[in-house]
């Protein structure tokens, strides 16, 4: 063996023995090493130069457990220790991202639990040359195929770079995620005529560190508790029934006291049998209607969301080449329902701020995004305008400044702008009697002598639990945006009569609705998981984007609810348990 192979083969030893498991800041600093190594001499004879990499190490331990009826079903604690690259080629003005496809430049990569100098080495070199030629190849396809437009705002933001300390966060355990979960999930009755009662616990613990040839070194903690307890009953005629009462933590200690949350889900429990006794709607209602309560929520979260989002989304890996340089632009004003600016969502008076730093107690809240970037709070409509967009650092045209720290996404993905923490705030409250006062105003120009409140939607992930529901995941009509199914829907009279009624669903509503809101109400205060992907949907109950909405119940001057008719066949051909 010549003197060079003697002398790599022992410096490779020597790293190996003198670092048998990395703990934190050798994970940095290694990865600032690799960063440099690979801007510098990662190159293909006639390729682009490589002007940006980013490494994100993901270090989680994680526990979850399934339980139904005050039974285990499943556990599971297990790390997840993640590599994600991010390669750009080009130049900040036109590189190998935005394009649609599967070969991005963006990656990721599982990492062995004990993680050694050599394995972390080993996988970033593996990674960072398999993207890296991915983006080789993405940036001719696009090149190729994509024009840009005059006023096209570039690829990317360069220049930022953050730098923090070393991050410590407990680890989450087991045993506390089991017991919750178990002990909640008694709280179904056996012999109650549930086809579900399910209980879905996850704690997740660990830090990201984000490093990349900007500069940027620092690392994020990450802590997240989900509990989420599921119920679906059905009615006689067929249709399914389903509800959930669902928790977003940092940390299992913040849930409500125990018998709190035992009453809460026996409630639902009684609540959600006894609307499938109740008669469904026979005709078609055209009029004013209420959203009280989580409806509010769900109602801003399907409709007002998507317009404050602004990163642009990629350019379809299928589109039409000769048109895409053409009428390609970031407006995003077609029948999607995207962003766009000074476009008016909301009555005159109304604000939209979106705050990450509201609450770094709030999973939803953070104070440096997936790109490093330090959280801002922004201003989003002003006067019922949107005014400016949530974004990550892939500029918009429209847009001065670029990033204000909302890039948020999976590892290993293109970060987008999106929301985190966000408040809709009228000029001015009603409380609830003076909104159904104003409401049953709006109801005589109908003949009406009544109104419908809506006061709770059923759960699309929690419908699709069961098999037989195939349009749980129907998010997108004919015509306009589909509201999820109501649940707590009522017939209000004038004299004060609540009439429950089931069966009903919404017709097509478009964005516009928001803008023809007649009044507003108390602000409730709802938090959910938002789909990974901008304007996409969330297919597991415990996977998404921890977000949380304050807005007001409000009144919509009109929409229309029409009568839904089950298919008895939807009903199991032999009786649940104790029945």
């Amino acid at each position: 063996m010549s003197a060079t192979l003697l002398a790599i083969a022992a410096l490779c030893a020597a790293r190996v023995q003198a670092d048998p498991a990395l703990g934190s800041d050798p994970q940095r600093a290694l990865l600032a090493e690799e960063v440099r190594h690979h801007r510098d001499d990662l190159h293909l004879p006639d390729a682009p130069p490589l002007y940006h990499l980013r490494y994100h190490l993901l270090a989680l331990q994680q526990a979850s457990v399934v339980a139904a009826f005050g039974a285990v079903i499943s556990r599971e604690m297990s790390p997840a220790t993640v590599l994600g690259t991010e390669v750009r080629v080009g130049s900040p003005a036109f590189d190998n991202t935005g394009y649609g496809g599967w070969e991005s430049g963006f990656g990721r990569l599982g990492l062995p639990e004990e993680l050694t100098a050599r394995a972390l080495r080993q996988a970033t070199w593996r990674l960072t040359d398999s993207t890296y030629k991915e983006a080789v190849e993405q940036y001719a396809r696009k090149k190729a195929a994509f024009i840009p437009p005059p006023d096209y705002p570039g690829d990317y933001q360069v220049g930022l770079h953050q730098e923090g300390p070393y991050v410590s966060v407990a680890s989450a355990r087991l045993e506390p995620v089991e017991q919750i979960a178990r002990r909640v999930s008694a709280a179904f009755p056996v012999d109650g005529g549930l086809e579900l009662g399910t209980v879905l616990a996850a704690w997740e613990t660990g830090t990201e560190t984000v490093v990349d040839s900007e500069g940027t070194n620092l690392q994020r903690p990450h802590a997240e508790f989900v509990l989420r307890a599921m119920a679906q009953a059905r009615a006689a005629d067929g249709a399914l029934l389903s509800d959930h009462r669902s928790w977003y933590l940092r940390d299992p200690a913040q849930l409500p006291p125990r018998d709190a949350i035992d009453l809460d889900v026996a409630a639902m429990t009684r609540d959600l049998l006894a609307w499938t006794r109740v008669a469904p709607l026979q005709e078609e209602y055209v009029g004013p209607v209420v959203f009280e309560d989580e409806a509010a929520v769900d109602l801003f979260r399907t409709l007002l969301v998507d317009q404050l989002e602004g990163t642009p989304p990629p350019v379809p890996f299928d589109a039409s080449f000769g048109a895409v340089g053409d009428g390609f632009t970031f407006a995003d004003d077609g029948s999607g329902g995207g962003p766009r600016l000074n476009r008016r969502v909301l009555p005159d008076d109304w604000e939209v701020v979106d705050d990450p730093r509201a609450d770094l107690d709030d999973p939803a809240c953070f104070a440096f995004d997936l790109e490093g970037t330090p959280s801002q709070r922004v201003a989003l409509v002003e006067d019922g305008i949107v005014r400016t967009l949530l974004m990550s650092r892939v500029p918009r045209k429209g847009i001065p400044g670029g990033s204000n720290g909302h890039a948020r996404g999976p590892v290993g993905t293109r970060a987008a702008g999106r929301v985190s923490h966000l408040q809709v705030s009228p000029k001015r409250h009603l409380t609830r009697r003076r909104l159904l006062r104003h409401a049953f105003e709006i109801a005589e120009a109908y003949d009406h002598d009544y109104v419908m409140v809506v006061r709770r939607f059923q759960d699309d992930l929690v419908r699709a639990e069961d098999r037989t529901d195939s349009g749980a995941f129907s998010f997108l009509e004919e015509g306009g945006r589909r509201l999820p199914v109501p649940l707590a829907l009522y017939r209000v009279y004038t004299n004060g009569r609540e009439e429950p009624l089931r069966g009903a669903a919404f017709a097509s509503v478009d964005r516009w609705v928001l803008r023809e809101i007649s009044a507003a109400g108390p602000q409730v205060e709802g938090r959910y998981l938002a789909p990974f992907a901008p304007g996409g949907q969330s297919y597991a109950p415990l996977v998404g984007l921890p977000t949380t909405l304050s807005v007001p119940e409000v009144l919509v001057e009109e929409l229309e609810l029409v009568p839904v008719n089950p298919d008895p066949r939807s009903r199991p051909a032999v009786p649940a348990p104790g029945r």
